[in-house]
């Protein structure tokens, strides 16, 4: 009991054990809001995101018809993959030369093919001799 008593002393700094342990929560409570308001601000909105990345995967369900602009595809039962529809349809347009597809595309489409291709949701049709999204 003896030792409890000197480790509450410390933390408390001569105040009742109650009070200082309760400032020293709010303390941690105050910095916690700070960094996670940090974090929100650093992070951006959706599409200064796509911007930077050329896609986001996201477990957010996002909604077309509030962003018209944006090409969603559910991936599994959580997660989406997000891009703008003008960047989808110059990929499809890409997908359509067939082998020769990713020597030919911009890196930053080439990402977004890469991921595509890696998790299954782009393949190579031997018949037509050109990629097919899933």
């Amino acid at each position: 009991m003896e030792e409890d008593d000197k480790i509450l002393d410390f933390i408390e700094g001569g105040e009742p054990p109650r009070n200082s342990i309760m400032r020293k929560l709010d303390e941690i409570e105050f910095l916690l809001r700070t960094l996670m308001k940090e974090k929100r601000e650093k992070e951006g909105s959706l599409c200064e995101v796509i911007l930077e990345k050329t896609y986001v995967v996201t477990n957010r369900r996002i909604n077309q018809n509030t962003h018209p602009n944006l090409f969603v595809m559910k991936l599994d039962s959580s997660n989406y993959l997000v891009t703008f529809k003008d960047t989808m349809d110059l990929l499809k347009l890409y997908m359509k030369m067939g082998e020769r597809a990713e020597d030919e595309m911009p890196k930053r489409l080439r990402l977004l093919f890469t991921f595509l291709k890696n998790n299954g949701l782009v393949y190579y049709d031997a018949e037509s001799k050109e990629y097919k999204l899933v």
